[in-house]
């Protein structure tokens, strides 16, 4: 006794569709290929997503619950309260990090020039927002009214006396008598060697940041703009001592896009190889049994399917991220 009651059933009702189909084809194939290109207009309206956060942390995860406590318990102000401490998001900023071509330490005089030439450039980075011109100075987060300043700036007329080591940094942590300031070299300098009693001998690197005020009106936008034109200036710099090495906030977001656009040119052919394959499967030795069309139809009616399904949630608001490239290739793998 064979078990083909399944096989039979649905060879059946493919049967009966396929009469119907060929008896109204305007109700089968004209109608849902209208419906399909009107539904694929919401790529018009599309939002692309590619915030690290929400691709990959569950939006009621331990890490969001605990970050919103420690906000609520100790808040920050980029406008005049600003404190790496209490800071639980990337916000905007921009951060350099150099190093020296020879692989010797930062701390010498012309290393350091370069150091205080190159924070000049950034300090006068302009934008133009509302018609207005800005400097760093002018959108830079605050503590007080001062813009966040640099440990390591403050040695311009030490350096000398540094580079001689007749002037001793204190590492980790070092406090001016004189002026009642304290300085975290933890976060100024990198690849730091000290001797027996704390005090640096040699760095093999600076670190320098500048953040950016983001709670005044429109403050992200501007300081969004000023990030972009960072990355201009810094792309387009190049010091003779020294190498050097920067991000912004959204660096992560702009490689993940960048990563996602490197195979953007290789859907075209993904595309003929997928449309070849399915031709060929469909074909036989028998000519009068092949059917080569159907691996064709099947290829659009996927690319189709995708596209208007994509055009739907992109109407119901659903955000679009880099991921869904792969939906037309997995739904050409079902055929």
């Amino acid at each position: 006794m064979k078990f083909d009651c399944v096989d039979r059933l649905v060879s059946w009702l493919f049967g009966r569709l396929g009469y119907h189909v060929g008896l109204r084809p305007g109700y089968f194939v004209i109608v849902p290929l209208l419906v399909s290109f009107i539904l694929a207009t919401g790529f018009q309206r599309v939002v692309y997503e590619d915030d690290p956060e929400y691709l990959f942390s569950p939006v009621d995860g331990r890490s969001r619950t605990e970050r919103r406590i420690i906000e609520s318990l100790f808040p920050m102000n980029t406008t005049e309260s600003f404190d790496f401490g209490r800071a639980t998001r990337m916000g905007r900023l921009a951060r350099v990090v150099l190093d020296t071509k020879d692989g010797g330490t930062v701390l010498r005089e012309h290393i350091y020039n370069q150091l205080l030439y190159m924070d000049a450039i950034i300090q006068n980075i302009t934008i133009t927002w509302d018609g207005n011109i800005y400097q760093y100075k002018d959108l830079c987060a605050k503590v007080g009214r001062s813009c966040y300043s640099n440990d390591m700036l403050d040695f311009k007329e030490r350096i000398k006396d540094i580079e001689n080591r007749t002037y001793l940094l204190k590492y980790p942590i070092m406090f001016n008598r004189v002026i009642l300031k304290r300085y975290n070299m933890l976060a100024s300098l990198g690849g730091v060697t000290v001797d027996e009693s704390g005090h640096v001998e040699k760095a093999l690197a600076y670190s320098l940041f500048y953040p950016l005020d983001i709670d005044v009106r429109h403050g992200d936008e501007r300081a969004g703009l000023w990030e972009r034109k960072f990355l201009v200036v810094m792309e387009n710099m190049e010091l003779e001592y020294v190498n050097i090495g920067y991000f912004v906030s959204d660096s992560l977001e702009s490689e993940l896009e960048k990563n996602t656009q490197a195979v953007t040119p290789f859907f075209s052919i993904t595309m003929i190889v997928m449309l070849s394959f399915s031709v060929v499967t469909c074909m036989m030795s028998d000519w009068v049994r092949s059917k080569p069309w159907l691996g064709i139809l099947g290829c659009i009616s996927s690319v189709i399917a995708v596209a208007a399904a994509f055009g739907l949630i992109i109407y119901c608001g659903f955000l679009f991220i880099g991921i869904n490239f792969a939906a037309p290739f997995l739904m050409l793998g079902k055929l």
